[in-house]
């Protein structure tokens, strides 16, 4: 790569640790040089990604969460000019559940993957609200309200409404915090009703389906590292939908028992039967309301009538192909 690294970095991302220093001195000694963009507001990772020059850089690098990298990816496949360059993902959020399923565990561990100069493909899913295309949508951050491109994983129902009001009372929505948080929610989470539909075809009776925990994944892990849907591959072109189909796990101890062995347990629970799974190449999910909230890679986003994800685009980000084929199983 003879080109400088385009590096978005968020200074206000969940941990708030400031690794531009660090990140500097991995680079002084190493025949490649970079130039940072500083976010300053909400969306400003969507307008940088979907302004700069591409033709200057060899690599975009994004610092920050989740959410960080839906915004910048989802600005970087919204350029007119449909450039793209191959990502790098430096995770210094509270949830970083895209960079564990590519086997970044830390910042020191992003940047070996970088320095390696190796890339695979994986899945960017396009989720819509209230909208079926694209094509009549604003160009900048507004553009978010309506469509944004999902790395990791989208919760509905109660951890989505949990994560929104864990946020107006100080709290990240990342991390730990959901699980934490479910301890002081008392009393039976209601169950919300959805029409389903996969691949164009009603699921459920009449494509109703009731549940109080609903998630929809690119790939398996979620709330900071929590392997909710073990079936999950973020590079097969395919989305994976799970949700709590037994009424008895609708309460705080069902759920919250649930949430503790996805994440000690490697996964395991889909073995308990309380949950559905299903893979479509589209998914589309509706919910009349006055006003309903899904957490998209850890960002709330409001809708009125459904939300509609598909597996469209493609994207290449470094990877450590030696050892992470034989140490993770997120990849076909």
């Amino acid at each position: 790569m003879s080109k400088p690294v385009a590096t978005i970095y968020n200074p206000v991302a969940g941990r708030r640790n400031d690794l531009r220093e660090l990140i500097n001195h991995r680079f002084s000694d190493v025949d490649l040089s970079l130039k940072f963009y500083t976010t300053e507001h909400t969306g400003h990772a969507y307008e940088i990604a979907q302004g700069i020059n591409f033709d200057e850089f060899s690599a975009l690098m994004i610092v920050g969460g989740d959410g960080t990298v839906s915004e910048a990816i989802s600005g970087m496949l919204s350029r007119k000019d449909g450039k793209r360059l191959p990502v790098s993902v430096i995770p210094n959020g509270y949830s970083n559940d895209f960079a564990f399923s590519l086997g970044i565990k830390n910042y020191d561990q992003g940047l070996d993957f970088l320095l390696r100069r190796e890339t695979v493909k994986v899945d960017a899913l396009r989720v819509l609200f209230d909208v079926d295309d694209d094509s009549e949508l604003p160009e900048g951050p507004e553009r978010l309200k309506s469509c944004r491109y999902m790395m990791a994983g989208s919760s509905l129902s109660m951890p989505a409404k949990i994560a929104s009001a864990s946020k107006s009372l100080g709290f990240c929505c990342g991390g730990s915090s959901l699980v934490s948080f479910y301890k002081g929610v008392k009393g039976e989470f209601q169950e919300d009703q959805y029409n389903l539909e996969c691949d164009h075809a009603k699921v459920g009776e009449d494509g109703n389906i009731g549940t109080a925990m609903m998630i929809v994944s690119n790939g398996k892990y979620i709330n900071g590292g929590a392997i909710f849907n073990p079936y999950s591959c973020i590079n097969d072109g395919m989305i994976d939908i799970a949700w709590v189909r037994d009424p008895s796990y609708s309460g705080y101890w069902g759920l919250s028992g649930l949430m503790k062995k996805a994440t000690s347990c490697g996964g395991t629970q889909v073995f308990d039967g309380h949950s559905c799974y299903m893979r479509a190449k589209t998914i589309k999910l509706a919910h009349e309301g006055k006003e309903n909230t899904i957490s998209v890679d850890n960002e709330d986003v409001t809708y009125q009538s459904f939300v509609k994800f598909d597996a469209t685009e493609r994207i290449d980000v470094f990877v450590e192909t030696d050892s992470y084929f034989t140490e993770h199983n997120s990849f076909v």
